[in-house]
Order: C-alpha cells, then structure tokens, then sequence
C-alpha cells in the first residue's frame, strides 16, 4: 500500500496499520466466493478502478445530477453509461450499505 503524503511524518505508521488489516483479513469462504463470481458477472465488468475513481471525483465535484460533466471526467465513458452506474449505485449500493457509501454523501448527494 502506498504512502499518503498528506500524512506527512505518520504515513509510514498508517501505512503499516493499514497493510497489517489486509494481512490479518479472513478469507472469503467458499459461499462468499461464489456469490462473489456471480456479482462480478451481474456488474459493471467494463468499469476499471481507475474508472471508479473518476466517477467518485466527478461527483464529488459536479453531483451525481451533472451527467454530462461526469461522464467527460471519466475516460471513455458515454453519458448513459455515467448515468447507469450513478442510478445503480445509488439504488443498489446506498441502499444496501449505507455505512460504507457514508463517506461519498456531501459529493453524491446521498442522505
């Protein structure tokens, strides 16, 4: 995991605890997996992480209304491909989970 340098001289620290969670993690059982490879078939297979990444700073800057913009911050990406993904995160996802979008809320407009 790389350092954040907006952590100045606690990076390494975090950076330490961080890698300790991953290295600590249970692994996914055997149902876990399987549901796992059938959410992967069922998703958004064509959305890199990188994408993603875009598509959260795009919102964060723009609303999850502003379409066309999002869409032009996110490489590659149509405007109906920006607004299927925002109508599935956000009826799939923030519904589901709550807790783990609470951070995306001020640029969603999520809660």
């Amino acid at each position: 995991m790389p350092k954040d340098p907006d952590l100045g001289s606690d990076a390494e620290r975090v950076r330490r605890e961080e890698q300790k969670k991953i290295d600590d993690a249970d692994m996914l059982s055997e149902e876990e997996m399987s549901e796992k490879d059938e959410l992967l078939k069922q998703g958004f297979s064509n959305w890199t992480k990188r994408d993603f990444n875009q598509f959260v700073k795009a919102n964060e800057k723009y609303g999850r209304d502003d379409i066309e913009s999002i869409s032009k911050e996110v490489e590659g990406k149509t405007a109906e491909e920006a607004r299927t993904f925002i109508f599935m995160t956000f009826t799939e996802y923030s519904s589901d989970n709550q807790n783990k979008a609470g951070h995306y809320d001020n640029g969603l407009g999520c809660g």
